[in-house]
């Protein structure tokens, strides 16, 4: 599925693009309100940009889906 890195998400208590937040995402921070069908694609794109191999996690909250950057994987 594709996404839209132009979506309003809250990252770091601001609203800024997703693009903004797919860049300064660091491991154990969270991305809140991407759709659930996009999350997989999220962590590609995380992935392709720094060439390393994350996890996520995941959690909803107020209807929203927020997504979790874990540290890199063995």
């Amino acid at each position: 599925m594709d996404i839209d890195e132009n979506l309003i998400v809250i990252f770091r208590k601001n609203e800024i693009t997703l693009k903004e937040a797919i860049e300064k995402c660091q491991p154990g921070e969270t991305i809140e309100g991407i759709p659930f069908e996009c999350l997989d694609t999220l962590l590609f794109k995380i992935e392709k940009l720094r060439n390393k191999e994350y996890s996520y996690s995941t959690d909803r909250r107020y209807g929203k889906w927020r997504f979790i950057l874990f540290g890199m994987r063995d």
